[in-house]
C-alpha cells in the first residue's frame, strides 16, 4: 500500500515509480491512496485530516479482509502519520 503526502495524489509520479518498482519484482497486489481531496487544502488543516484518512482506510483493509501482519505499508509525508495510525490501531503497536 502507497500512502501519498500533503498536497499530491494518487497519480504522482513516485507512486507510480514505487508501483512499477514492486510490480518489476514481483507479482504482488498494490494499492494507492488517493487522499487528495483531504490532503490538498493549507499544511494546517491538512495534518489535522490525517486520522480521519486513516480510520477510512482502516475500514477499507477491513472489508477487504486483509492480513494486517503481511501488509507492508510506505507513506510519506503526512502519508506516513496514516500509515503509523494503521500500525497502532490495528497491531496494538506503539509507535
Amino acid at each position: 500500500m502507497i500512502i501519498h503526502g500533503f498536497n499530491q495524489n494518487g497519480r504522482s509520479n513516485i507512486n507510480r515509480d514505487l508501483k512499477n518498482s514492486y510490480l518489476g519484482r514481483e507479482d504482488f497486489n498494490v494499492i494507492i491512496v488517493d487522499w487528495s481531496s483531504l490532503s490538498s487544502y493549507y499544511y494546517g488543516s491538512a495534518r489535522y485530516r490525517v486520522e480521519p484518512a486513516g480510520i477510512a482506510v482502516s475500514r477499507f483493509l477491513d472489508f477487504l479482509n486483509v492480513n494486517y501482519t503481511t501488509l507492508q505499508v510506505i507513506g510519506y509525508d503526512l502519508g506516513n502519520g496514516i500509515k503509523h495510525l494503521l500500525i497502532y490501531k490495528k497491531l496494538k503497536t506503539p509507535i
